[in-house]
């Protein structure tokens, strides 16, 4: 911040009405970045415009190993970059500038004339404060800081565990209970991959069927926090009934198409939804108590969804 300043004040030295100063600056070194560049030679202007007799140009020139100030006159002098090549510059030209003037002076006097004043000493060139000084600390009665607000949790999820329980009307008033398993991963913002499993269990027949699923969820609850979502799945299922002491079993395929309904409380979903779904056969036993299994059915679900990372989400912005 401080080069900035001293920019703006050789800026200022220079514009003035009536400044006897035009020197210029030419820098021509490699080892300096454009922005030491562009500091040395404001501050050199600002070191130049309190001394006198310092019209013209000088250079400042180096190479890899050493660096010298080339003066208007041609008079070169070896930079001491003991304290950096910027500093050691500044110091070259303000000992050069200083000894011309005295020469000057020795030079108009007579020997016996008494020696006039030391012209005054140039303002002391203003120095980066180190890089582990402390900030100054603000007043006791400076006004504090608004806290930021505290961040809430978004709606975007990146999947979980779903617990739930599903019933299915079967044969005349025969209906099927049973639980489910919902796994989800996230794949794209609001879509997820989900795998399924379940079972149900005759409430009026002893029979049961088995199903494992796979498919696609965009929205809640599986690929968003609250709201409305839907799901399509597609796999097998085991359909077994014991008719009259015997055990009959097949495997069929299927499908299902469903919505979904979520509500988010504290760190889980609550969800219900319901499903239409397509078997690839129809299952039907006779006998004294027959059983029945259609091939087109709807299916009642609800239950409770546990993201992955409940307590790692926060957004940025609504």
């Amino acid at each position: 911040m401080w080069h900035r300043w001293a920019a703006i004040l050789a800026l200022v030295f220079a514009m003035r009405p009536g400044s006897a100063s035009a020197t210029g600056i030419v820098t021509k070194c490699a080892r300096l970045t454009p922005k030491q560049t562009s500091e040395l030679e404001a501050r050199a202007q600002l070191t130049l415009s309190t001394l006198q007799g310092t019209d013209g140009t000088i250079r400042i020139e180096c190479d890899d190993w050493v660096s010298v100030l080339v003066w208007r006159n041609g008079d070169r002098r070896k930079i001491d970059e003991g304290n950096g090549l910027v500093e050691g510059a500044l110091d070259a030209i303000e000992d050069q500038a200083r000894a011309l003037e005295r020469d000057r002076h020795s030079a108009r006097l007579p020997s016996d004339a008494p020696l006039p004043p030391a012209p005054p000493e140039p303002p002391p060139r203003p120095s980066p404060p180190p890089p582990d000084a402390p900030r100054p600390s603000a007043p006791p009665d400076a006004p504090l800081a608004l806290a930021p607000p505290p961040p809430s949790r978004t709606k975007a999820a990146e999947g979980g565990i779903g617990l739930g329980l599903t019933v299915e009307r079967w044969r005349s008033a025969d209906a099927a209970v049973g639980p489910r398993l919902d796994i989800a991963l996230v794949i794209l913002p609001n879509l997820a991959f989900v795998g399924s499993e379940g079972a149900r269990f005759g409430t009026g027949a002893n029979s049961m069927t088995v199903d494992l699923q796979g498919g696609l969820a965009f929205g809640a609850p599986y690929g968003r926090r609250s709201g409305v979502g839907i799901c399509l799945l597609g796999g097998a299922e085991r359909l077994a009934a014991a008719p009259s002491n015997d055990t009959l079993w097949i495997w069929t395929g299927t499908v299902s198409l469903g919505l979904r309904a979520a509500l988010w409380v504290e760190h889980a979903e609550l969800w219900i939804g319901i499903d239409g779904m397509l078997r690839g056969t129809k299952f039907e036993t006779g006998g004294p108590d027959p059983t029945g299994v259609p091939s087109a059915a709807g299916v009642l679900s609800f239950g409770i969804f546990l993201p992955a990372a409940p307590f790692s989400l926060v957004k940025t912005s609504d």
